[in-house]
């Protein structure tokens, strides 16, 4: 049979990107179903995708093992096809146009640009999500920039992101890192009180940053008021369960934590320090509040 991904002329067009461009919706879906390879570039750097003129053949166009490995939130999946050169930002226009949040995140998360431009206008995720009015999708793609926003102490580019509608308690990574954490972690007291303004979460704020024993942002956000005894609800531990040096336990403990507080497994902080033989966490449990 024919060769479904032949370069045709100098421009090294394909069968399926000639479809895509005319609107044959038929001849699209016959190449993909025989296999053609929506991720072939032409002498420009091209793809299918771009070649497409209307939403409903860019739907059939991103219908790839990138998108069906975010839509089931398989990240090491999405991971592995972004590293062979999938390209995610087709994938993420695909998302937003459907508002599919959790796919916008799992390829975000992956490695996605969220300012991938396509086509003669330069469209991004965030353009599309703005024009189809997908709230939700915008406050995902917004929330993902504050993240470096945060950790660059840019106030100006923060205030700009969530005047936008960013999600200003949008989670990063697998520990699930907001702005504010990391506002917080990195001393940035500017950023971090216009998202505390904003209605940044201050109490989960708390809990992470006692897990990753910043004694700084923990002081930062308890000042700012964040709830000493919140529960994470993934763990049902709370912040005091976390600390694993002294000075940190001493910070919760004196900012009037409960030590007796049980975690989902009938556990309280001094258990833990006892069980990990930490001597140091274990006094202050017991000697000082």
């Amino acid at each position: 049979g024919g060769d479904v991904n032949y370069h045709w002329c100098k421009n090294k067009v394909t069968p399926l990107m000639i479809a895509a461009e005319k609107g044959h919706a038929e001849v699209v879906q016959c190449l993909l179903d025989k296999g053609a390879n929506t991720e072939i570039k032409d002498e420009s750097g091209r793809t299918a995708f771009f070649f497409a003129k209307s939403d409903d053949m860019r739907r059939v166009l991103v219908n790839s093992p990138l998108v069906s490995a975010a839509e089931k939130k398989d990240t090491g999946e999405v991971k592995r096809l972004i590293a062979e050169g999938a390209y995610a930002g087709e994938a993420l226009f695909f998302a937003s146009l459907s508002s599919s949040v959790k796919t916008i995140k799992n390829l975000l998360e992956a490695g996605g640009d969220v300012n991938y431009q396509w086509g003669e206008n330069n469209k991004t995720p965030i353009m599309v999500a703005q024009t189809r009015g997908h709230t939700k999708a915008i406050q995902c793609l917004l929330g993902s920039l504050l993240i470096p926003a945060a950790e660059n102490g840019d106030i100006v580019w923060a205030e700009k992101l969530l005047a936008g509608g960013a999600d200003v308690n949008y989670q990063w990574g697998e520990n699930k890192e907001t702005p504010l954490m990391i506002a917080a972690d990195k001393g940035h007291l500017e950023v971090f009180e216009c998202l505390l303004e904003a209605g940044a979460n201050a109490d989960i704020a708390l809990v992470r940053a006692s897990h990753r024993s910043n004694s700084t942002a923990m002081k930062t956000l308890l000042e700012a008021g964040a709830n000493v005894d919140l529960i994470e609800e993934e763990t049902g531990k709370p912040a005091l369960h976390y600390a694993t040096k002294e000075n940190n336990a001493k910070i919760l403990v004196e900012a009037g934590a409960n030590k007796d507080t049980q975690d989902a497994n009938g556990q309280t902080a001094l258990y833990l320090a006892s069980y990990e033989n930490n001597v140091d966490v274990a006094r202050i449990l017991v000697e000082v509040g």
